[in-house]
């Protein structure tokens, strides 16, 4: 029997922090653990813009520790997280500190995605398992 290696994912929204851990082997992923904390970061957005801050940062950063920290009780290296952040930082005024903040506190850089990213990203995982779904789309 070949060896699983573990894998994680940690998604910042605009409403909450999601993460999901799996084992993988042969090709076959396994769920393993998974948890969402609402974050609420772009509280306050008007008009597609906002500045992260207050309340919203703190609850932000909180949930991406848990989610973090739910990872590597998972048995999840750093090395095999992918950590994405979608709108919630794309509009952001103030993104490059928040990145900062969130690289401070969990040693992980979020990637934020791009809109096209982001629609590919979340049409792949909601056909995952379902036969033939790549040709619906």
């Amino acid at each position: 029997m070949r060896d699983r290696m573990r894998f994680g994912a940690v998604d910042l929204g605009s409403n909450s922090v999601r993460c999901l851990a799996v084992s993988a082997s042969g090709g076959v992923l396994e769920y393993v653990a998974s948890g969402v904390w609402i974050s609420r970061v772009t509280e306050g957005i008007r008009k597609g813009e906002y500045t992260v801050g207050g309340k919203a940062l703190e609850r932000t950063l909180e949930a991406v520790g848990k989610a973090l920290s739910l990872l590597e009780r998972s048995g999840v290296p750093a090395e095999r997280i992918s950590f994405c952040a979608t709108e919630s930082l794309r509009s952001a005024t103030n993104s490059g500190e928040v990145i900062a903040r969130m690289k401070s506190l969990a040693g992980l850089t979020p990637r934020v995605l791009g809109p096209e990213e982001e629609a590919r990203l979340g049409r792949r995982g909601a056909s995952l398992g379902i036969p033939g779904a790549g040709w619906v789309f």
